[in-house]
């Protein structure tokens, strides 16, 4: 007997509950209130497991990963990570200074402290400085830049996936109010009546004698185009939305790499390297330049026949300030880089 023969049984009082329930070859319909006075109004609880769900939604004949991600928008349980975006995608964004980008302030302050003992000609607020930074910060601590990557990536990842669920469940759900079948939790539990049920087999033309009820269900959502038939890997990136980026866990993970990495520089400068760099780069700061431009010497001084009139700060190297003039680079300590500046003639 089909479960549509069986509900009509019970109606007419010729069955029991558990009956129905085990007439149900897909063990998705339960009775769960038994209405004595009227047992057409008799409660039933339809259950899905989530490959079900996606089953009824989702064309035959669709044989590509859709089918995956539909799963991984309802998933209850565990997605193995990176569903869109793999580790390589993040590494090269590093290298090329992008994420970078979205350091907050304490962060990028903390990069420019670390750049400052290495390469204090660049400077985190000019964006065409981001990809030297960058590459700074990986010969500072490969490791740690390679970590900072990584949570970035995941974090990415998990910010789409959040993205693709709110965009699947929007397109999934709420889909059997018409057939008054009333959601309690998408794609897994809904509540109707007994009559309701019946009345469903009879109205939509549905294969009610042959196939269980789920396959009855996938054939109303095919006959009345409801199937979810559209890639959603194409534009994945317009799932991506802020607000379901974990900033607070990126954030703290991008700090504690890059203390770890100031630590290392500090540990690997010779003793007295850090604080003659200091020195330099506090001394250069007061006099209003910066490193990286270049910079005409004032009108009064005399400029001899090795100078010129210009000169740029390249940057700060084991205690010494390195300086370009035209044609030649001088590698000065602070007192030699004082002179240089008074009388630029000497050098």
């Amino acid at each position: 007997m089909s479960i549509y023969e069986k509900l009509k049984s019970y109606v007419q009082g010729e069955s029991t509950p558990n009956s129905v329930r085990m007439s149900d070859e897909s063990g998705t319909i339960e009775i769960d209130y038994h209405n004595e006075k009227n047992l057409a109004k008799s409660v039933v609880k339809l259950t899905f497991t989530e490959s079900e769900y996606v089953d009824i939604f989702t064309p035959e004949r669709d044989d590509s990963s859709n089918r995956y991600l539909i799963n991984v928008a309802f998933s209850r349980g565990y997605y193995h990570s990176n569903v869109f975006m793999d580790d390589s995608y993040s590494w090269d964004d590093f290298q090329e200074g992008y994420i970078l980008r979205n350091f907050n302030q304490e962060n990028l302050d903390l990069v420019q402290k670390i750049i400052n003992m290495t390469s204090p000609e660049l400077n985190i607020d000019r964006s065409e400085d981001s990809e030297k930074i960058s590459q700074t910060l990986i010969n500072i601590d490969d490791s740690s830049c390679q970590q900072i990557a990584y949570e970035y990536n995941q974090y990415y990842d998990e910010a789409l996936v959040a993205g693709l669920r709110e965009y699947v469940l929007k397109k999934l759900c709420n889909k059997f109010f018409d057939i008054h079948f009333f959601e309690q939790k998408c794609a897994e539990k809904y509540v109707t009546t007994v009559n309701l049920l019946i009345l469903f087999f009879e109205e939509y033309g549905i294969d009610k004698d042959r196939i269980d009820f789920v396959k009855c269900l996938k054939q109303y959502v095919f006959e009345n185009g409801l199937e979810f038939d559209e890639d959603l890997w194409d534009d994945y990136h317009s799932y991506y939305d802020h607000r379901n980026f974990n900033e607070e866990s990126f954030q703290s993970s991008v700090n504690r790499n890059l203390e770890k990495m100031y630590d290392k520089l500090i540990e690997d400068l010779e003793d007295g390297v850090l604080e003659k760099n200091f020195e330099i780069i506090n001394f250069v700061s007061k006099q209003g330049y910066s490193f990286g431009r270049t910079y005409n010497f004032p009108e009064q001084k005399s400029y001899g026949s090795k100078t010129g009139k210009t000169f740029r700060l390249d940057k700060v190297e084991d205690g010494r300030i390195v300086v370009v003039v035209p044609g030649q680079r001088m590698k000065m300590d602070i007192n030699d880089f004082k002179n240089f500046l008074f009388h630029p003639e000497l050098f």
